[in-house]
């Protein structure tokens, strides 16, 4: 089969099926659309890299998603809670213009090695707990780490938060 390409507009979606089952292929989604525009939980089936330029990431949109390895967001300035919860195999995100992320978004992405988030404001509770690969975070705006934000990152050895005023427990 060849390489296969969709788009889907603003306010549609899609369900790829083959054989009457879930598309089994590796597949890159791309929507486009608006700042109204946000990635919902209909992301299933064998993906290695999401590539979009939505606003926002809905709550458990890729959760547990083990096939995923990368992520370009460029757009992006929301990830709900538990979006990316589980995502064991996932090595790289790239969402530069996030500003929020939400509670459990990132759990237990075991793969992820560092993260790169220049203008985040606002972590949440346990975003990150259980990354055990992670090594390096760039947090340069943000000014609270929650509690258990970092719990179980066992490789995390650089933190670069220079304003940070309070640090929950972890």
């Amino acid at each position: 089969m060849s390489d296969m390409n969709i788009t889907v507009e603003s306010g549609n979606s899609i369900r790829l099926k083959t054989a009457g089952k879930y598309c089994a292929q590796d597949i890159v989604v791309t929507a486009t659309g608006g700042s109204e525009d946000n990635l919902g939980p209909i992301i299933s089936g064998t993906i290695e890299t999401l590539e979009s330029d939505v606003s926002s990431v809905r709550t458990y949109a890729a959760y547990k998603l083990a096939s995923l390895k990368n992520v370009s967001l460029p757009e992006a300035t929301v990830i709900s809670d538990y979006a990316f919860n589980s995502c064991e195999n996932l090595t790289n995100a790239n969402i530069p213009k996030v500003t929020t992320i939400g509670s459990y978004a990132f759990q237990s992405c075991e793969a992820l090695t560092s993260i790169d988030l220049p203008v985040l404001t606002k972590l949440n509770t346990y975003a990150f707990r259980e990354c055990a690969s992670l090594t390096t975070a760039n947090l340069p705006l943000v000014t609270a780490i929650p509690p258990y934000g970092f719990t179980n990152c066992t490789s995390l050895t650089s933190v670069n938060a220079p304003n940070v005023e309070s640090v929950g427990e972890s």
